[in-house]
């Protein structure tokens, strides 16, 4: 399920809100927040009510521990340091070595499993590629 949030950091924590199904902010986990099952569902839901969607940045990155595959990265930095996180599968940001992420075995199908989670088209910067993130904001 899919959450319209009003700002420009990917995944949830304490103290996030999001926009409320009756109009304003909502701190999440309380009131019905403007959402969908399912990426397309909640950017409808969200136009329906107003909102306008901007997508956040990641890159496409190989893998530090397989030279031979690439993962969606939100913080569009070459390369892996302590504690970098990945564009989780089932939505949200995991931990490198944690759950999942996003990615495949060349750059092209990395952008390619992006684009097929909800981010959209991949655009070169320099040698990293950019796609942008299923982790959306709102703004009325």
């Amino acid at each position: 399920y899919y959450l319209a949030k009003p700002d420009e950091e990917p995944g949830w924590k304490s103290g996030d809100s999001c926009f409320a199904v009756g109009g304003g902010l909502t701190p999440h986990g309380d009131k019905p927040c403007i959402g969908g099952t399912g990426f397309g569902a909640c950017l409808a839901t969200s136009s329906k009510a107003g909102l306008t969607a901007r997508g956040l940045g990641a890159s496409c990155v190989q893998d530090p521990g397989n030279s031979h595959y690439y993962l969606a990265k939100p913080d569009g930095k070459a390369g892996w340091t302590s504690g970098d996180s990945c564009f989780a599968g089932g939505g949200g940001l995991a931990p490198y070595g944690g759950n999942p992420c996003v990615g495949a075995s060349s750059f092209d199908a990395c952008a390619g499993a992006a684009q097929a989670v909800g981010l959209s088209g991949a655009v070169a910067e320099g040698d990293h590629p950019i796609v942008s993130s299923s982790q959306l904001y709102f703004w009325p």
